[in-house]
């Protein structure tokens, strides 16, 4: 995108999406916490692009954390699973438990058609 007054999509441009969740209840964890968004329209999804940060730490999107398989099957090594749905256009980022008093941020990349 470009320009702050009137900004413009241009073609083959990557954007960044990045949701966070904070679970403000500070004795009671929040469990199996879904954070979902739409692959909005003339964009196309990156494979394997979906990043889940760890909880706890402060929640901003970066390249780092733990890259989710877009099949929706748990990362390696962790209870965090994260998926694409290709007819729903949908990503999702699922947190089985987020502390109380905790945040976490998760993160997709599309690029503009």
């Amino acid at each position: 995108m470009s320009g702050l007054v009137a900004p413009k999509a241009i073609p083959g441009a990557v954007v960044q999406y990045c949701l966070t969740v904070s679970n403000g209840t500070l004795l009671t964890p929040a469990n199996n916490v879904n954070l979902t968004d739409l692959v909005p329209a003339n964009t196309t999804y990156q494979p394997g692009s979906i990043v889940i940060g760890v909880p706890g730490v402060q929640p901003i999107c970066t390249v780092a954390g733990f890259v989710a398989n877009d099949d929706g099957t748990p990362i390696a090594g962790t209870t965090f699973t994260g998926g694409y749905d290709s007819t729903a256009r949908r990503v999702t980022a699922t947190i089985p438990t987020l502390l109380g008093g905790t945040a976490v941020a998760a993160s997709f990349r599309v690029t503009i058609n």
